[in-house]
């Protein structure tokens, strides 16, 4: 009974362990006291195929955690064991239907799969790199980053693994860049780590499908770079601490998104005429439009602000 107990407790944490998603990048920034490199190289670290997803929507994402479930009695351990396989079940649970959630999101994809798969991570790293020509860096477009290859002089290594996203009523399309900077050693060293979500300005038409497929889908090709140009610039700026405008406490941004209301605490680092740059509250980084007067992009149906939530894509005011 004792082997079986422990058998099942060995099992039952195995498995809880197994269902965890790994955990999102932490923020690093150790750049204070290291000199600039001479070079930078630009490295590709995500999938063959590039990742581009429909934006899900994880709020109603509740699974019975708990309540009124009736564990067994008796030994202390068999009880532990039925709350750890419960856990399980739950997580298992919760991660399926965040599964259906995603592929449900995918869908808005759709009448784009074929511009989308034409996208060449290669050349968007290529494009990206055109496009940083303002950041003082010289850049060297790789693959992969062999760690038994050592570059010539002082140069790191910029690693991106970018996500792309577009929002379900097709207005706008946004990155998540894991962004890592090594340096070039014999044991390369995490000089900065984060993760940047830049959100493009939002198309305001009544056609999205035609705006973005038009020229054989070359808006959605260009702006897809430009985002992921952006992420790698607003990345750099805060390894090297270029953000003058941070305010000393959290506040609350209220963003308009698919009309409807959502929510940021982070902390205002850059504000621009149409977007601004806020540093959450995990630390990564958020370049999002502004909904302003002065904001071209942005064209409510009234002047009133409870017209701007028929706003197409993302929008924020603070």
């Amino acid at each position: 009974m004792k082997r079986m107990i422990i058998a099942l407790l060995c099992l039952t944490i195995a498995c809880a362990c197994a269902s965890q998603k790994p955990e999102h990048a932490e923020y690093i920034n150790q750049k204070s006291d290291i000199a600039e490199p001479n070079s930078l190289q630009l490295t590709y670290a995500g999938p063959t195929t590039l990742a581009y997803f429909g934006l899900p929507n994880y709020d109603h994402l509740n699974v019975d955690g708990g309540a009124g479930v009736l564990y067994p009695g008796g030994h202390a351990a068999v009880f532990l064991a039925s709350v750890l396989t419960h856990a399980v079940i739950v997580d298992s649970a919760k991660e399926a239907r965040r599964s259906r959630i995603q592929n449900q999101a995918d869908q808005v994809l759709a009448p784009y799969q074929e511009h989308i798969d034409s996208l060449s991570y290669r050349e968007m790293m290529s494009g990206a790199v055109t496009k940083l020509s303002d950041v003082g860096q010289r850049f060297i477009v790789s693959n992969y980053y062999d760690s038994t290859t050592h570059l010539e002089g002082n140069a790191w290594i910029l690693e991106s693994n970018p996500s792309f996203y577009m929002l379900q009523d097709e207005g706008a399309i946004l990155v998540q860049n894991t962004v890592v900077i090594y340096s070039d050693e014999e044991q390369p060293k995490i000089i900065y780590q984060n993760i940047v979500e830049v959100i493009s300005q939002p198309y305001q038409g009544d056609s999205p499908h035609t705006f973005w497929t038009a020229n054989n889908g070359a808006k959605l090709k260009n702006l897809s770079v430009e985002l992921l140009a952006d992420s790698v610039r607003l990345a750099m700026d805060d390894m090297r601490h270029q953000f003058s405008f941070t305010t000393e406490h959290d506040q609350t941004f209220h963003f308009y998104q698919e009309g409807k209301k959502a929510y940021e605490r982070g902390r205002l680092l850059a504000v621009e005429a149409d977007r601004l740059t806020i540093r959450t509250l995990r630390g990564w980084l958020k370049s999002v439009p502004i909904i302003s007067d002065q904001n071209p992009y942005f064209i409510p149906l009234e002047d009133s602000v409870a017209n701007l939530a028929a706003v197409r894509g993302i929008g924020i005011y603070y």
